[in-house]
């Protein structure tokens, strides 16, 4: 019997996840384990999209789909969250760094 609902439980979250844009799917489950307000939930996967691109949005899809309590969802919008914000902090100091360069090739010249 547990042999069968994990496998119908399999099969179930396949479906949905094939079937349904990820942000529902993801809303729908942090609805189940923290029972967050779907409106709250769009945000946040809005967000994360705008940062961290559509890659983010599917690995958040699969890490809740994995999480059974609240507090192992949260900590996947969390790391998430934190890895686009690195990767931002990332581009942010190459930009930096190329612009510092870019004066010292100026003053080179002159």
């Amino acid at each position: 019997m547990t042999r069968l609902s994990v496998s119908f439980s399999a099969v179930l979250a396949l479906t949905l996840s094939t079937a349904c844009a990820p942000e529902d799917q993801i809303c729908r489950r942090m609805s189940d384990l923290c029972g967050t307000d779907a409106a709250e939930c769009r945000a946040s996967v809005a967000e994360l999209r705008s940062s961290g691109g559509e890659e983010a949005v599917k690995e958040l899809q699969q890490c809740y789909a994995e999480a059974d309590t609240c507090a192992k969802a949260r900590g996947c919008e969390a790391a998430l969250s934190a890895k686009s914000a690195l990767s931002a902090v990332g581009d942010f100091l190459e930009s930096f760094s190329d612009g510092l360069e870019g004066e010292k090739d100026e003053k080179d010249e002159k």
